[in-house]
């Protein structure tokens, strides 16, 4: 199976070609809680693409669906307010949906494409902040005080290493969401000291350096139930709970990527 057609899914697929093995064994159980093994890499993406389609609908057009409708459809499962969905138009005078569908388009010139694949990241990488953020302002929401101040100094910590960010004058969740929307290696490290934080305690947040072990404990039980989240996903349909996990693992590896760049 093969998405030629779309261009998000070779952002996702990027991704997981530079993703560790123990990664992708942990997305892999994902959809099979007793593989051994990691999947290729083209059945892996594909198994990401097909949990967040219809079965039917799958079969009907041969493949699941696109990356941004995967992160559009996440964002909704976490009522994650947005007024631009896929079909809006955008600045650059077509909707998401189009320009993920077109870019390969031979009859599209060049200087064309090149717009629409910067328009196109731009809203793939500001869905998967969103659905970031939204774990951290909701587990940051049910700490205690000791752990917001835990949680509060990480984030000025992390906030120095930022060009051009500013926490005077903010308040705590408004500097904790400035972190979390940073993107990179802020945002992985804020993520995995707030898992740490409301599992372990923050003087252990060192131990999800680990990139497996970050990525096991956000996609288990005991993250969902750490950041807020057991509620929906006891409620999600088991397609929506695997795509939801899979986003989530799919935006840790490219948070843990940028964290070892730096």
């Amino acid at each position: 199976m093969s998405y030629p057609f779309y261009s998000s899914y070779l952002l996702q697929q990027d991704v997981l070609k530079k993703a560790a093995p123990e990664e992708l064994l942990t997305i892999t159980r994902i959809f099979n809680e007793k593989a051994e093994t990691p999947l290729t890499l083209n059945h892996l993406a594909d198994e990401i693409l097909k949990a967040g389609g219809n079965s039917i609908a799958n079969k009907l057009r041969g493949h699941g669906v696109s990356y941004a409708e995967l992160l559009f459809d996440t964002a909704k499962t976490l009522k994650i307010d947005d007024s631009q969905s896929l079909n809006s138009l955008t600045s650059t005078g077509v909707s998401v949906d189009e320009m993920d569908r077109r870019i390969f388009n031979p009859v599209v010139s060049s200087d064309v494409t090149a717009t629409w694949k910067s328009a196109l990241e731009a809203y793939l990488v500001r869905k998967e902040k969103e659905i970031i953020s939204k774990f951290i302002e909701d587990a940051y929401s049910r700490m205690s005080p000791e752990q917001r101040q835990d949680i509060d100094s990480q984030v000025q910590r992390l906030a120095e290493q930022l060009p051009g960010k500013n926490l005077k004058g903010l308040g705590s969740s408004a500097a904790l969401l400035l972190v979390a929307n940073a993107g990179g290696f802020a945002t992985y490290m804020l993520m995995s000291t707030v898992i740490s934080t409301l599992t372990l305690g923050a003087a252990s947040f060192t131990v999800y350096t680990a990139a497996s072990t970050a990525l096991s404990v956000v996609l288990g039980p005991v993250g969902w139930t750490a950041l807020g989240l057991a509620t929906v996903y006891k409620l999600a349909s088991p397609n929506q709970r695997k795509s939801l996990e899979a986003v989530v693992g799919v935006v840790m590896i490219r948070g843990r990527l940028s964290a070892s760049k730096s």
